[in-house]
């Protein structure tokens, strides 16, 4: 499976290898991920429809100085649930590498509101992934961003 895990990917469920990617694999020594702080995701589910979600409160550690969902957070969370969306399709923690990271900023999410973030995988190809990842006022159908990741999977002939 990983350097991460000793246990077939096949005797890992999907949500587990998910929420142990956003729990653990994220937060390894001396990465970005651990400079940038902890985040908290709360209620992390793979849903039917094979999309990964989970919530995140907007609070002061993430917020602007408009007191709103910073856009670095928001590029952050289309990378870090993007990628755990595939590494639960994948069964897989090593979900390659970032080739492209979009997001477009439509509502701004207030300090104290909750943000749900769903991310679909699109495509998982031989050598690239693509993920859709929304982020919306929990409760609401109103979207904050939407973004697009593309990674690339390491391949065997490499």
């Amino acid at each position: 499976m990983s350097r991460h895990n000793k246990k077939d990917k096949h005797s890992v469920t999907p949500l587990e290898c998910a929420t142990f990617f956003l729990r653990n694999v994220v937060l390894e020594e001396e990465t970005f991920d651990v400079h940038a702080g902890v985040i908290e995701l709360q209620n992390i589910t793979l849903r039917p429809d094979g999309c990964l979600s989970c919530v995140l409160p907007v609070t002061e550690r993430f917020a602007n100085r408009n007191r709103t969902l910073h856009g670095g957070m928001i590029a952050y969370l289309n990378d870090v649930v993007g990628s755990a969306a595939i590494a639960a399709a994948k069964r897989d923690f090593n979900t390659g590498v970032s080739v492209e990271i979009n997001s477009t900023y439509c509502r701004p999410a207030p300090m104290g509101s909750k943000v749900e973030i769903v991310a679909k995988v699109i495509k998982i190809g031989k050598t690239l992934a693509t993920v859709q990842v929304d982020l919306k006022l929990l409760g609401t159908e109103k979207i904050v961003a939407t973004g697009r990741h593309v990674k690339f999977l390491k391949t065997s002939a490499m």
